[in-house]
């Protein structure tokens, strides 16, 4: 073959060769990644979601994600409900249940954020602050402030009496936690159920004294008082997969690099990160680790003992596939 002849063949070649790769890339752009809303609550509880996309978690599972921030557990069940968002990054596990029943959308948890109380040198992750010279002994008539949504409410219907009182004794009063500190400052509030970061801020101010440590655990160790819900058939099997693997890879970055871990907090709630270095963290699980469906399932049967949700699901937990 003479040179004439080689240099059309290789050129006719690297013509095919770019129509192909064009046409690859045409196939690559109209089928992107799945993108998936993912509702959350800029609190600790969430910090696995942040982390999974702060470290591009999601990206190495070949999935996109859209964080969108809401105020309560019960506006991102609504919202996860009515078709608003594809996954609930976080959400109260009465408020999810609720909607499941209200709706009838079958919601299933994949992960759980357990609260606890201090242990073995790692702090709780929530308290009931008080201000100076207010105890647990006289707190009937005094304004407490409740973060919002009606978990708040079945959690002191559970707590207070172990203490004497009841919801009638006390001023009920749910607040957004920004609201916390300046509602110290001034005198509007004399006590506050509150979670981390925030916990530590109102410590770190000096307004406040611990009256519980490891409030939310009161009810029972460990408690699965929120997690994260897939929402059954809005996504497909393969990214719900994805999802959970990026979660995984989440939590056992957090237990190997906590420092690293917790800056991913900055972004997302625009707080000072020196902050989240002294907080107590969620023990975090995955529904397949031992004893995980177990003690979401006991604390179910503590709800609905005490009237805490409307119903209980035929099906609230997710089985990964085979």
């Amino acid at each position: 073959m003479n040179k004439k002849k080689l240099f059309i063949v290789f050129a006719f070649l690297a013509i095919v060769t770019i129509a192909i790769w064009g046409v690859i890339n045409q196939r690559r752009d109209s089928n992107p990644l799945p993108k998936v809303r993912i509702g959350y609550l800029a609190i600790a509880g969430s910090l696995p979601l942040f982390v999974a996309e702060e470290q591009g978690f999601f990206k190495e599972e070949n999935v996109v994600v859209e964080l969108l921030r809401f105020n309560s557990s019960n506006e991102i069940a609504i919202a996860a409900a009515t078709g608003k968002i594809d996954l609930i990054g976080i959400g109260a596990t009465n408020a999810v249940l609720d909607a499941s029943k209200t709706a009838n959308v079958i919601f299933k948890a994949f992960m759980l954020n357990g609260y606890t109380k201090s242990h073995d040198g790692e702090q709780a992750t929530d308290y009931l602050l008080a201000r100076k010279g207010v105890n647990i002994d006289n707190l009937e008539g005094k304004k407490i402030a409740f973060f919002p949504g009606s978990i708040s409410k079945v959690f002191a219907n559970l707590i207070f009496p172990k203490y004497g009182m009841d919801m009638a004794d006390i001023e009920y009063i749910e607040m957004a936690p920004p609201n916390w500190i300046p509602s110290f400052e001034s005198g509007a509030i004399d006590a506050v159920t509150a979670i981390e970061p925030f916990a530590q801020m109102l410590r770190d101010k000096g307004l406040v004294d611990v009256l519980i440590d490891g409030y939310y655990a009161e009810v029972m160790p460990d408690v699965p008082l929120s997690a994260v819900w897939f929402i059954d058939g809005k996504l497909s099997e393969k990214v719900e997969i994805s999802i959970f693997n990026s979660f995984r890879k989440s939590i056992a970055f957090i237990q190997e690099d906590r420092g690293r871990a917790l800056k991913s907090f900055s972004k997302y709630t625009k707080m000072n990160p020196n902050i989240y270095m002294r907080i107590g963290l969620n023990n975090w699980r995955m529904i397949d680790e031992r004893g995980a469906v177990e003690s979401l399932k006991d604390f179910i049967k503590i709800l609905v003992q005490d009237n805490g949700i409307k119903g209980v699901p035929e099906s609230y937990i997710w089985n990964k596939p085979e």
